[in-house]
């Protein structure tokens, strides 16, 4: 499987948590990615645009993320973390939340 492929399923699950979260709009979840992209990156990243490296990596380290879990298996067999469960900014490092 493509990395690229794999990025752009794993980037999916993020925003969908984000959507749950209620970060409806690009703007929103680009604020809440920390800015790492902008909201029109995002959307073109979300549109197909390419998931640079040091984007995903970036992505990674603003979300607690073990580093390269962006590049793993979107079928889950070697996610660390459980689809939908987003991070607690307020929780210390390696502490999650389940959406509400």
């Amino acid at each position: 499987m493509r990395t690229q492929y794999r990025r752009h399923w794993n980037l999916a699950r993020l925003l969908s948590g984000l959507e749950l979260a209620g970060h409806l709009t690009p703007d929103a979840q680009s604020k809440a990615l920390g800015g790492i992209v902008t909201s029109r990156r995002l959307l073109r990243i979300v549109l197909g645009g390419r998931i640079h490296t040091d984007t995903a990596r970036a992505i990674e380290h603003r979300l607690n993320l073990p580093r390269r879990w962006m590049d793993q298996d979107p079928a889950g067999r070697t996610a660390q973390r459980p689809e939908g469960e987003l991070l607690d900014r307020s929780a210390p490092a390696g502490h999650t939340t389940a959406p509400s």
